[in-house]
């Protein structure tokens, strides 16, 4: 996110580069959107967008990218919907309908991943070698782009500050009084400020250029000479000179030379001459002032007669103050300080306030005060102000006046007028603390102590080398910064050699910086002496030689390295000039073949080539040529040298170029001879001993590469020793780079439901010696991140002996098992609505704890809630916004029971709880809470507020049931007596409950439904449809159910089918009509007088994955002339209520060639909407809009309305509940395709609708 943040790129305007890269990614990928998306904290942000007009950013959750940067390389998902950490994603079970995915990582050069170069696709696809390749250089120049434009911003930035800094520096130097120059070593000028002009009539742009000398002439150039030299020698200097300008006029300068050092040498010098002109005029004064003080001061003492002319010419003035009386004397020289009459008489010390500035007088009565109460004298100065305006300033002094008893009786003292002194010593002081700045500013390290070793000034330079404010080290001993051995050195060398020669020049010494860092310095230092030759204070020039000396001794320690490692590889070393033939070589050299050095004597290359072995000669040559002409680091060669006694020895020849000669020919080279015959040796009998193990080792490497399990060997330690190509794509790591590594880094393995790291199997293997296996739900991670569900095994690796060599691990991925039982486990446990807990998972849960019960006497409690005007919503809204009802109410159950209690949807509307351990006292009170809060909850759609109710029944579930049955009953019982109580409250099951027993009859349908269900109870009847725009070619009609009764009567669905409904027997109503019809239809002795049978289908099965399995087994076997015969009537509550499942089951039975028709068609809110989504055959208009068509114009426009849309799409309209003849005229003239109704056809057994068809045909 730092690295994001860094390239100031979030939120920006469109950018014609970054744009022409997403559109040339589309081109080359053949697909409608590409990206360039950025990774933020909670969203994902496209910088440029092809294919997704409007869009800026999605939630980082949802998006793909932020898994692509996670990897190294190209992330591509190939099909989103089959992939699930993608399959449930928005983005792709909505819009923009994601399939394909393939993101390269947008990585900085300093290794971070901000974002991806991303192609999509509506369709799964797979890219080319050449797309991806494309796309991952695609990525890098994206990057490139992104970094490019920071740098472009950052140093448009970095140039306008550089700018203004220049233009702050070049306006204060240009208009500064003093004379700044830049002198380069040569005493040329390169810079000067307008300041020059004044001084000497020279125009700066003048300057630039000449030598010092032409500036100052030879007589003031021959003075500074010494100053300047010393500069250059880089030491500062500064000194007074007076100086005549081109006026005539003679001023006194102050001249500091600073010099620039760069790595040890003096470019140049800085130059500031500063006027001191006043300065040496304030001394002056002052000289004169302290003599005329003196002189006063003996007068007053002389004669009282001569005081008076003393004070005068002191500016000093007398006066006395008599406490009790109040009487003040005054001198006549403080009558002409403060500019008042004397015959008016001295002022009382109150009435003096006039006299002085608010501070100075408030100041003067806080002294006053303390003099009087102690007896002690003062000293001050204070700001005054005479009556006709002028301000000046004197130093008051006082002393307490006692009488004879030592008792306080007033107070007597002196003015002295010290104005224009006191404006000198702020001049002074003005140009001190200049100085001291431009002293502290100096880019080089200095500091100046005292006589007494302590720190006056330091330089920014030197605070900033060791680390330290300034505040901390001004009035230190200048030797706390020392090492030890510096300081003894400072006492014995330097410190005595600067007092008697009053400078020392590049005194090595070791400073310690703040961090405890040791710096190595070289330390020059100037004595400064008082007039009596006594010294005052010493500044010091220090020259940082870290660095320097650093890399000395880090060059000593080499040449020491490369000694020892010629000795302790006991090779000889040769030297050759390749020009010349002369060989210098080392004793080990000579005597790897036989020789000693004085043996030997001069040693030529010709000498080595006679004792060559003519196999190796031109093979050594062609080496040599090749280093000669740098095409290779070294010259490196496996020769063999015939040895003095006539036998060949084996060496390895190493050898480097050195030097060439000014022609650029090779001159100089330095080698080394190691004797390597013995390993020569120990190579062929290895060799050997290798031909006869490959043909068994490549046996064995073409199997384990073949199989499909990886594998990997570790040796004894546990360290990887081989992988196998399954092996290398599972753990992400190629056999190059794993081998060696611990088998822990490379396999990586955690327990897949806690995340904890799992026991690695091989080292249980190396500790117990035996085959053991990989714990259950283990997960391997990749090096990229991926995740492997494995089981594997491990099993130690033993040589003849049964020493153990190492383990050998194989193991095989299982994540599709895994996940495809996950997610069937899920699917069959959960509702897909709300992704509570389903009916059957209910069932089994509540089952466990009513055996826990009769196990453990235990107490624990159902809620069984029914949702109160959920129907309204349904009905006003639509389905859709039905459905977000719910998962309201799932959420809200939720965030009132406890985590361990389980909530489950049973279907429809109906929600339970069960509520472990909890009597039924406390699950009343958790029950009556959701009531409060149902009580407060509103639902809320466009701008429409509704209030929902829960009617709950609540029963005990302890050992008094003997069936998860009774429970339900009980709790189905108890829900229908709060309802019936007035809503959203809570009826408690009691065993008493005489008007709940009362309700029991209901249930009785149950048996009796399941009885029909098992003795074939039930009985087919079919009502015909007319068609009303084309001829009928074969019959039309709808299937009817009919239950039997013991006396031979029928009943109406209308009486059970409610109560199959509520006890969830209805599916397997549907399957037992829909099989009969199926049958019935099979065995007729000529199908083809059947154009269309419908069946009808309820909500639940619509909503049953097992049921649509089942439909769709049973229709083929039916085969293609009674599937192409059938049509499924499915209401429009039930698809709306089950919108997902019911498009997947229309569009799985419309390809065994079964028509569908939406039933009830215009009874919910949304209807149209669904003909988009739901290929549907027929339409059946709802009957509340058909029986009053020919008297009420909004039924006749609604139909109108269903008839239009319908033919648009395709789709043939079915109109229900025709009973009159007008409505059936009217049918016709809007244009409906059939009708059905009572005026058609009343329903009869389906057997004899048949022999009614058949009647014509005979």
């Amino acid at each position: 996110m730092a690295a994001l943040r860094r390239l100031q790129v979030l939120d920006s305007a469109p950018e014609a580069e970054f744009d022409a890269l997403v559109q040339v990614a589309s081109s080359i990928c053949g697909v409608p959107i590409s990206l360039i998306s950025l990774i933020d904290t909670e969203r994902q942000w496209f910088k440029a967008n092809v294919g997704l007009p409007g869009v800026d950013e999605t939630p980082r959750e949802y998006a793909f990218c932020a898994h692509a940067v996670l990897g190294n390389d190209l992330f591509e998902v190939e099909d989103a919907t089959k992939d699930p950490r993608f399959a449930d994603n928005p983005l792709v079970v909505g819009q923009p309908d994601i399939r394909f995915y393939a993101g390269a990582p947008l990585t900085l050069s300093g290794g971070e991943t901000v974002g991806t170069l991303c192609v999509i696709d509506r369709e799964p696809r797979k890219l080319t070698d050449q797309q991806r390749d494309v796309l991952r250089q695609l990525s890098v120049a994206a990057t490139k782009l992104l970094e490019g434009r920071l740098a472009l911003r950052e140093h448009a930035a970095a140039a306008q500050a550089a700018a203004a800094v220049e233009k702050d520096l070049r306006l204060v130097v240009e208009n500064v009084p003093a004379m700044i120059a830049y002198w380069n070593a040569d005493l040329t000028c390169r810079f000067a400020n307008p300041a020059y002009q004044v001084w000497f009539g020279v125009a700066p742009d003048q300057l630039v250029g000449k030598h010092i000398s032409e500036l100052l002439g030879p007589a003031l150039y021959e003075l500074n000479r010494p100053y300047l030299e010393a500069a250059l020698q880089g030491q500062v200097q500064s000194f007074e000179r007076k100086m005549t300008g081109p006026s005539g006029t003679s001023r006194w300068s102050l001249a500091q030379y600073v010099p620039d050092v760069v790595d040890g040498k003096t470019c140049g010098l800085l130059v500031h001459i500063a006027d001191v002109t006043s300065l040496k005029s304030t001394e002056d004064a002052l000289r004169l002032e302290m003599a005329e003080t003196a002189r006063a001061h003996e007068l007053l003492l002389t004669s009282s007669a001569e005081l008076a002319r003393a004070q005068q010419l002191g500016a000093i003035g007398s006066w006395s103050w008599q406490v009790s009386a109040d009487e003040v004397e005054w001198s006549a020289e403080l009558f002409r300080i403060f500019g008042c009459d004397p015959a008016q008489g001295a002022p009382s010390f109150a009435q003096q306030a006039r006299l002085y500035k608010p501070d100075s007088f408030a100041r003067l009565q806080e002294t006053v005060g303390k003099a009087l109460a102690t007896g002690g004298a003062y000293t001050l100065d204070l700001h005054y102000q005479r009556p006709d305006g002028h301000e000046g300033w004197v130093e008051a002094r006082g002393e307490a006046v006692c009488d004879a008893a030592g008792r306080i009786t007033g107070l007597r003292g002196t003015l002295q007028e010290v104005t224009q002194r006191r404006k000198e010593q702020q001049a002074l002081e003005v140009a001190h603390d200049r100085l001291r700045v431009m002293y502290e500013q100096t880019p080089a390290l200095l500091h100046s102590i005292d006589a007494e070793g302590r720190l006056l000034h330091v330089s920014d330079a030197w605070l900033a080398r060791l680390g330290y404010r300034r505040e901390d080290v001004i009035g230190r001993p200048s030797v706390d910064f020392l090492t030890e051995a510096s300081r003894q050195r400072a006492r014995e060398q330097a410190l005595p050699a600067l007092f008697a020669t009053g400078r020392v020049d590049n005194v090595p010494y070791q400073l310690v910086t703040r961090d405890g860092e040791i710096v190595d310095i070289l330390l020059s230092a100037l004595m400064e002496r008082d007039l009596h030759g006594q010294p005052v204070r010493s500044l010091s020039v220090m020259t940082d030689v870290t660095a320097r000396l650093r890399a000395e001794r880090e060059l000593a320690r080499e040449h020491e390295r490369l000694r020892n490692l010629i000795e302790g590889t006991n090779a000889g070393t040769w030297e050759w000039n390749v020009q010349t033939g002369e060989v210098i070589v080392n004793p080990r050299w000579g005597e790897i073949l036989g020789w000693s050095v004085s043996d030997l004597g001069v040693v030529t290359n010709q000498f080595r080539a006679d004792i060559a072995h003519p196999d190796e000669v031109e093979d050594s040559r062609r080496l040599l040529r090749e280093h000669f002409a740098g095409r290779s680091d070294a010259y490196v060669a496996e020769v063999r040298l015939r040895h003095r006694d006539g036998h060949w020895i084996w060496l390895e020849d190493r050898g480097r170029l050195i030097t060439r000669t000014a022609d650029g020919r090779p001159e100089w080279m330095f080698g080394i001879h190691v004797d390597i015959t013995e390993r020569k040796q120990r190579d062929e009998a290895l060799q050997r001993l290798s031909a006869e193990l490959s043909e068994q080792h490549e046996l064995m490497r073409v199997t384990l590469q073949s199989i499909g399990d990886a594998v990997i060997t570790t040796d004894a330690s546990g360290s990887v020793t081989w992988l196998n190509p399954v092996a290398e794509r599972m753990t992400g790591w190629l056999v190059s780079e794993a081998k060696g590594r611990p088998l822990t880094q490379v396999f990586h393995i955690v327990n897949e439901e806690t995340r904890a790291l799992t026991e690695n199997p091989v080292t249980t293997c190396l500790a117990q010696g035996k085959i053991v296996g990989l714990a259950n739900h283990t997960l391997l991670i990749s090096r990229d991140g991926t995740e492997f569900g494995i089981e594997d095994s491990a099993a130690p690796i033993r040589n003849a002996a049964g020493d153990m060599l190492g383990v050998v691990l194989v193991f095989h991925d299982v994540s599709e098992q895994r996940r495809m039982s996950g997610e069937m486990t899920y699917r069959a446990t959960h509702d897909a609505l709300t992704g509570l807990v389903n009916r059957a998972e209910f069932e089994v849960r509540l089952l466990r704890l009513l055996h826990k019960s009769h196990e453990e006497q235990s107490e624990h409690a159902l809620l069984y809630v029914d949702l109160d005007q959920f129907k309204l919503v349904n009905d006003a809204c639509g389905h859709a916004i039905g459905d977000q009802l719910l998962q309201q109410m799932g959420k809200l159950f939720g965030e009132t029971v406890r985590t361990r209690d389980t909530l489950a949807r049973l279907g429809g509307d109906e929600f339970a709880i069960i509520l472990e351990h909890c009597t039924a006292d406390q699950a009343a009170q958790v029950a009556q809470k959701i009531c409060d809060r149902m009580d407060d909850f509103r639902f809320i759609h466009d701008d429409r507020r509704f209030r929902i109710g829960a009617s709950i029944g609540l029963v005990p579930v302890d050992k008094r049931w003997a069936s998860i049955a009774a429970i339900l009953q009980a709790a189905d019982t108890s829900c229908y007596a709060a309802k019936e109580a007035g809503r959203n409250r809570v009826h408690v099951w009691f065993d008493t409950d005489v008007a709940m027993r009362a309700r029991q009859f209901e249930m009785q349908w149950t048996s009796r439904i399941e009885r029909a269900l098992d003795d074939d109870g039930f009985v087919l009847f079919a009502q015909r449809m007319q068609g009303l725009t084309t001829a009928q070619e074969g019959l039309h009609a709808e299937v009817l159910l009919r239950m039997k009764n013991e006396d031979g009567t029928l009943t109406q669905p209308g009486a059970f089918l409610p109560a199959a409904e509520r006890f969830h027997l209805v599916s397997r109503v549907d399957r037992w009509v829909l099989k009969q019809a199926v049958d019935w239809m099979a065995a007729l002795p000529d199908i083809s007088i059947i154009d269309t049978l419908s069946v009808n289908l309820s909500g639940q099965s619509v909503g049953d994955r097992a049921f649509h399995a089942w439909a769709k087994t049973m229709l083929l076997q039916a085969g293609s002339d009674v599937c192409s015969r059938l049509c499924l009537e499915i209401t429009e509550t039930a698809t709306v209520t089950n919108l997902a499942d019911a498009a997947i089951f229309i569009a799985a039975v419309r390809a065994a060639g079964v028509k569908v028709a939406l039933d009830d068609f215009g009874a919910g809110a949304s209807s149209f909407g669904y003909l988009k989504t739901l290929p549907v055959d027929y339409l059946k208009i709802d009957g509340q809009f058909i029986r009053d068509l020919t008297q009420d114009p909004l039924d006749d426009a609604a139909v109108r309305c269903f008839t239009d849309v319908a033919r648009v799409v395709g789709v043939k309209t079915v109109a229900e509940f025709v009973e009159q003849p007008d409505v059936l005229a009217r049918l016709r003239q809007i244009g409906v395709d059939y009708a059905q109704g009572y005026l058609i056809h009343r329903p009869e057994p389906i057997d004899m609708l048949i022999q009614e068809a058949l009647v014509p045909a005979s």
